[in-house]
């Protein structure tokens, strides 16, 4: 005798069977998803402040820029070990931001090397200096994104699943 409504199916013992594994199944995706969410969240990040990270230009126009003034961007990585872990690019970028012609950059750059081997002290200034400025960012955003993000992933896999099975079942995809 085939099976037509919800009700002839909750009377048969298989079924409690499977709604008992289905809930059981469930509970142990979302107790997967908020344990790997919570254990890959970074927490409070340090990111440079770009706002408030200032460029003080020793030599061409001497003025101090703010790096969202300049549209540069750093990453704590950079400025945390100098200018010597600067791309080129971003060289160049402060050399024209500086406003520091090649002839100059290379006259500087001669007169550091003449120093260093005569002997004497270098007090040559650096063509620029960074004085970076970090800030704090949450990791609390990133939490609840995921954690919503992998309780709607898992109601909507789950409601398919739901779907089809009862589909298979009863030949419809919502119970009468």
């Amino acid at each position: 005798m085939p099976i037509k409504t919800y009700e002839e199916l909750k009377n048969r013992i298989w079924f409690r069977g499977v709604q008992v594994l289905y809930g059981l199944t469930f509970f142990l995706f979302v107790s997967m998803a908020v344990a790997s969410t919570f254990y890959l969240n970074p927490g409070d990040v340090k990111v440079v402040d770009l706002a408030h990270t200032t460029i003080i230009c020793n030599y061409g126009n001497h003025k101090t820029f703010s790096a969202n003034e300049a549209k540069m961007f750093f990453s704590p990585e950079e400025l945390g070990k100098g200018n010597l872990s600067i791309s080129d690019d971003k060289k160049n970028t402060l050399r024209a931001v500086c406003e520091i012609s090649d002839a100059e950059s290379a006259r500087l750059l001669e007169d550091l090397f003449e120093t260093s081997h005569a002997g004497r002290n270098n007090d040559q200034k650096a063509l620029w200096e960074i004085e970076p400025r970090y800030k704090i960012k949450s990791g609390l955003s990133y939490l609840l994104y995921s954690l919503t993000l992998s309780a709607v992933i898992l109601l909507v896999v789950f409601f398919i699943i739901r779907s089809m099975f009862y589909y298979i079942i009863l030949g419809r995809f919502f119970p009468k």
